[in-house]
């Protein structure tokens, strides 16, 4: 936390109200979930200007839906537009991977293996246990 006056002091609650940690550097590893921050200064100081810092937080996603990008550009009628969405390619590297594991793995759906093939020519009548 930052604040312009080292008489602040803060808590940090879960979403329950139990105290997680106090001070004014907290560094706990907390699960997803609600948390509240309680920030206070002394009511004999004087006002104090305070920022929290939170580390590890992944921003929500504000972009327009891919739909709504591709019918404003056919709108356009540009047909040189190049349109990319992250998420769009981020959905195809993981179909990408889960073949690649699926082949990987002998089957090229990713179910059961693949069937044995036919043995190799002059092969035939050979006792692969070496048994008669």
């Amino acid at each position: 936390m930052r604040a312009s006056s080292d008489v602040v002091s803060s808590v940090l609650y879960d979403e329950q109200g139990a105290v997680q940690s106090q001070g004014v550097v907290q560094m706990p590893r907390l699960a997803a979930g609600r948390y509240y921050l309680a920030i206070e200064a002394p009511e004999s100081s004087a006002p104090v200007r305070a920022r929290a810092i939170v580390l590890g937080l992944a921003r929500a996603d504000t972009r327009p839906p891919y739909e709504v990008l591709r019918r404003y550009v056919e709108a356009q009628g540009d047909a040189t537009a190049l349109l990319y969405d992250p998420r769009l390619e981020a959905e195809r590297e993981a179909q990408a991977q889960a073949a690649a594991l699926a082949a990987a793995q002998g089957s090229p759906d990713g179910g059961e293996a693949a069937p044995p093939t036919a043995p190799a020519e002059g092969a035939e009548g050979q006792n692969p246990e070496g048994k008669e």
